[in-house]
């Protein structure tokens, strides 16, 4: 993060080159690690001005070109950002733009195509979007999910209860229109379509608010932590002060509590298991991830060490542990099981001894893959404690499911989902 006046700088160059090539999810990116070191510098905040202008929030925008003013009344380049944000609102008026929530309008959530739970965070985040816009959400884990066997339409509704009684097939109406312009009415059900190049293609979450579309449509991730600074009151997740950790775990576990209703047979299996194997135990849910994991985290083995150390730690100030170990590796299971014989408690299913991960392997159902991580999470969240790896998102998703009791969490490096994302809006400028 910058904190130097020399990284100050390159960020202000950096966020002004990647607003004017039409980069604004980077933009943002920018301006907020900047102010995340407690700094303002004037031009950054002329910058997220800008970017308010240019994704419609045009009050945010007009407060962030005063706030300049009233420190350099003579600042230069304010006066041109005022002209252009009040052409800006004339263009509005003009094309009679209506208020958010005035007619009927959706946000479609597809799938994000990676990881079980890379796709619910992807899915929660476009479910705040919902929220933010005044839409209404359908969720359509469609042909690119990797957890939909042969013959499913909708793969979301193999784990999870519908938000909507809604589906993909109440949107495909030619009288609607489509936000980003790539989607019509004959398309809506085409997999990867532009999403990582081409027109329309790492469309960001802000640039979805103060759309006039019928139907907006979410293809690509959006997380959580990129909206947060967006969200007005007065919502239950609208900020009263800077993005902070509790902060995102308060919009995460709200989003949660609200959206993620498993359905009643995957409960039915996770109160099947934890009665008969967890007893009056005490337990430390241990999630280790392997297999393709190191193509993403290269220090992949440092970590899985220093997990194992701090459940060694545990156990030697508290004997009487046992461990629900969760892992797609079956050299860790192996590790595990022979380093605290008797102890280590494990869900049959399936796991890997290659660098491929199971859910890019083929064969077999994939519904069944999701179950599986869907019942661990779950039985993850009725243990005491936690410890596992910060970069991954099945760990983020079990710190999520409850409140944790304050010292029985303990993850190794960043939290994933603290984290801006600057990768997917630095590969290349969307078109």
């Amino acid at each position: 993060m910058p904190t130097t006046p020399a990284q100050i700088h390159k960020a202000v160059t950096d966020a002004k080159s990647s607003l004017q090539r039409g980069n604004i999810a980077r933009a943002d990116f920018i301006c907020r690690s900047v102010y995340a070191q407690g700094l303002r510098p004037l031009e950054i905040v002329l910058i997220e001005g800008r970017v308010a202008a240019a994704i419609g929030d045009f009050a945010t925008a007009r407060r962030r070109f005063e706030e300049v003013l009233a420190l350099n009344p003579a600042h230069p380049r304010v006066a041109n950002a005022l002209f252009e944000l009040a052409r800006l609102e004339g263009k509005r008026r003009g094309l009679g733009a209506s208020a958010p929530g005035s007619h009927e309008r959706f946000h479609l959530i597809k799938s994000w195509g990676n990881g079980f739970t890379a796709d619910v965070d992807h899915t929660l985040g476009h479910l705040l979007l919902a929220e933010m816009t005044g839409r209404t959400a359908v969720i359509h884990w469609g042909g690119n999910s990797l957890f939909r066997d042969e013959g499913v339409e909708n793969a979301w509704l193999e784990f999870f209860e519908p938000v909507t009684p809604l589906s993909i097939r109440d949107l495909g109406r030619d009288e609607y229109t489509f936000f980003p312009p790539k989607w019509n009415a004959q398309n809506l059900r085409q997999e990867e379509m532009n999403k990582m190049d081409g027109p329309g293609s790492r469309t960001p979450g802000i640039l979805f608010l103060n759309q006039n579309a019928t139907v907006t449509v979410g293809d690509f991730f959006t997380g959580v932590i990129e909206l947060l600074p967006w969200v007005r009151a007065p919502h239950p997740v609208a900020l009263d002060g800077p993005i902070n950790a509790p902060a995102i775990e308060a919009a995460y576990r709200y989003l949660v509590k609200l959206y993620l209703k498993p359905r009643a047979e995957v409960m039915a299996a996770v109160e099947s298991f934890a009665s008969q194997n967890f007893g009056g135990r005490k337990l430390v849910a241990v999630h280790v991830r392997g297999s393709d994991k190191i193509k993403e985290a290269p220090n992949l083995v440092g970590g899985h060490q220093a997990i194992f150390d701090e459940v060694k730690s545990q156990f030697a100030s508290e004997p009487g542990l046992s461990i629900f170990l969760m892992t797609d590796d079956l050299a860790v299971l192996e590790q595990y099981r022979s380093s605290f014989p008797g102890r280590v408690i494990t869900t049959d299913c399936i796991r890997t001894n290659d660098v491929t991960g199971v859910h890019y392997q083929a064969g077999g159902s994939r519904r069944r893959l999701g179950i599986e991580v869907l019942i661990d999470v779950y039985l993850a969240a009725r243990c005491d404690r936690l410890v596992a790896l910060g970069f991954t998102n099945v760990s983020n998703l079990i710190l999520h499911l409850k409140e944790w009791p304050k010292g029985s969490t303990w993850l190794c490096g960043p939290i994933l989902q603290y984290q801006q994302n600057l990768l997917l809006h630095t590969f290349r400028d969307p078109a």
